[in-house]
C-alpha cells in the first residue's frame, strides 16, 4: 500500500529527530526532579531549624510557675531563695500565693505547693519532694530574761509573756519535744497573737515576750546576742519542708528548674538548725 509505505519511509528518514526528542524529554524530567529535590531540601532545612528553635525554647526554662507557700516558710527562707532563682532564670515568671492552709493544686491553680509537715503521707497521689527539716525554738531577749526570768524551766514558761502564731483562739498550746523524745505541752495565754514570724521576731527583740520561732529566723539574733535561745534541748517536733507537685513526667522546664533549685537552696539555709 502507498500510505503505509510512505509513513514507513518518513519514519525511517528521521531517526535522529526522534532520538533528540527523547533526550530533551529526559533532560527536562531530570531538571524538574532536581528542582523538586532542591525545594524539598529547603523545606526540610526549614522544618529542622524550626524544630531546633522549638526544642531550645522548650529546654530553656521560661514561662509562668505558680507556687503556694505558707507565711512561715516565706520569711528568711523562700524570700531569700526566690529572687536568686529569678536572677538565674530571667525568662521565668513566678506567681507566689501565700496560703496558710493545705493547698489544692487543682482548685488553687498551683504547680508547686511548698509546705512543712511532720512526715510524708505515703497514701498521697501527689509527688512529694523533701527539701529539708525545720524546727521552732524558744527565744527571748536578754532584757526580758533579766527582768526576773533568769532561771526558766519548762513549767515556768507560761509565767512569761508569750508571743504566738495562733490567731483564732485566746489561748494556745506549745507542743515541745526534748531529750529522749520526751513531750511537754505548755498552755499559755499569749500577749501577742500573729501569724507573721517577722512580727513575732521583732516583738521578741523588743522584750515583749518569749516566742516560738523557726530556728532559721532566730539564728542570726542568737549569734549576735540580741536573742537568747531558751532551753535549747527543747523545741517543736522537726517538720519536713516539702515541695508537692502532680507528676515527675512531663514537667515544664521552668517548674522542674525551680524544684531542683529549691532542693539545693533550702537545705543550705536550714542545715545549721539545732
Amino acid at each position: 500500500m502507498i500510505v503505509p509505505d510512505l509513513l514507513k519511509t518518513q519514519s525511517e528518514s528521521h531517526p535522529r529527530s526522534h532520538q533528540s526528542a527523547r533526550q530533551n524529554s529526559e533532560i527536562r524530567s531530570q531538571t524538574h526532579q532536581s528542582t523538586v529535590l532542591r525545594s524539598l531540601q529547603v523545606i526540610l532545612a526549614g522544618v529542622e531549624a524550626a524544630e531546633a528553635v522549638a526544642a531550645k525554647a522548650y529546654a530553656e526554662p521560661n514561662g509562668m510557675v505558680r507556687v503556694s507557700c505558707p507565711q512561715g516558710l516565706i520569711q528568711r527562707l523562700i524570700s531569700e531563695i526566690l529572687p536568686d532563682f529569678m536572677t538565674a532564670y530571667p525568662k521565668v515568671r513566678v506567681q507566689l500565693k501565700v496560703i496558710n492552709r493545705p493547698a489544692d493544686l487543682v482548685d488553687d491553680g498551683i504547680d508547686i505547693a511548698l509546705r512543712a509537715r511532720s512526715g510524708i503521707d505515703p497514701n498521697s497521689s501527689l509527688i512529694v519532694r523533701p527539701l529539708g527539716y525545720s524546727r521552732l525554738v524558744l527565744a527571748m531577749s536578754p532584757a526580758l530574761r533579766s527582768s526576773g526570768y533568769e532561771m526558766l524551766s519548762l513549767d515556768r514558761i507560761a509565767e512569761v509573756p508569750t508571743l504566738s502564731m495562733a490567731e483564732t483562739n485566746d489561748e494556745d498550746i506549745w507542743h515541745l519535744t526534748g531529750p529522749g523524745n520526751e513531750v511537754y505541752m505548755i498552755h499559755h495565754r499569749p500577749r501577742l497573737l500573729c501569724s507573721n514570724f517577722d512580727m513575732l521576731h521583732a516583738a521578741a527583740l523588743e522584750g515583749v515576750g518569749i516566742a516560738l520561732l523557726p530556728y532559721h529566723i532566730a539564728r542570726a539574733s542568737f549569734k549576735s546576742g540580741e536573742l537568747i535561745h531558751v532551753l535549747p534541748d527543747w523545741g517543736s517536733p522537726f517538720g519536713v519542708v516539702q515541695a508537692v507537685f502532680s507528676t515527675k513526667k512531663g514537667l515544664l522546664p521552668a517548674i522542674r528548674a525551680l524544684i531542683e533549685y529549691l532542693a539545693i537552696a533550702v537545705p543550705r539555709i536550714l542545715s545549721s538548725a539545732p
